[in-house]
């Protein structure tokens, strides 16, 4: 899994917006797979200041890092603790095997520990949920492991075939929010190149660029039991 400049300037945006309160502690962070830093120094001092970067920890295994994601960027990759300790962010990272080191083992088809759930301001997920099989748990599973006013920062295919094992429409998370006590904050659809663009709601859409995803942050009001969506066309008749 991997965080670019799009998904870190929403991590800023969350904290600053919807975690002030937070400011006198740390902000407890699920990552749904350790998500490696694919971006540049100039791209971190933009976002955080000058000689942010100088700062940070730079991954002996960049050059694999860089290889496995095909990234073409920057040499030097940096790692994304040692950034989140400077932002007060304070990371627990599960995955279904140690790749990083510094995961718990969490396999997300099944129901989460209970000592997961409720527990978290922000849940990152760039990319894990699609490689789930039992997908509508992994989804319960984001969603139940935030406190009341956390947050999710959440990437899913639209129509990258065959990066996973599913792909997803924008309805999906208009109808998961209506019956859920979740409020979407931001949602786009970014082209492999970055460019973003509006989604519709619920409406029939096309001409949509190859190797597009969905990138959302949604909020977790409450705290209450998840329930299922059913599709607003079959449940409103519209």
């Amino acid at each position: 899994m991997a965080i670019n400049q799009l998904i870190l300037t929403l991590v800023k945006e969350t904290i600053k917006n919807h975690h002030a309160e937070q400011s006198a502690n740390l902000i407890k962070c699920l990552e749904l797979g350790y998500p490696d830093l694919l971006v540049s120094a100039g791209e971190i001092d933009f976002l955080f200041g000058d000689g942010t970067a100088k700062e940070l920890t730079i991954r002996d295994d960049s050059e694999q890092i860089a290889q496995w994601h095909g990234y073409t960027g920057a040499k030097q990759i940096f790692d994304t603790h040692s950034l989140w300790k400077k932002l007060g962010i304070d990371p627990t990272t599960i995955d279904m095997k140690k790749l990083r080191g510094c995961e718990q083992l969490v396999d997300l088809n099944y129901p989460m520990p209970s000592d997961y759930k409720c527990r978290f301001d922000l849940a990152i997920d760039p990319g894990t949920l699609e490689h789930c099989f039992n997908v509508g748990q992994a989804f319960i599973n984001l969603f139940e492991s935030l406190t009341a006013g956390g947050v999710a920062i959440h990437a899913f295919p639209v129509n990258r075939y065959n990066h996973g094992f599913w792909s997803a429409n924008p309805t999906l998370y208009h109808d998961l929010c209506t019956e859920n006590d979740l409020s979407i904050l931001w949602l786009r659809g970014v082209t492999f190149d970055n460019i973003l663009f509006e989604l519709p709601a619920h409406q029939r859409f096309k001409e949509i660029a190859e190797n597009t995803a969905i990138v959302a942050c949604i909020r977790r009001d409450t705290v209450s039991e998840f329930v299922f969506p059913v599709q607003r066309k079959y449940r409103d008749n519209s």
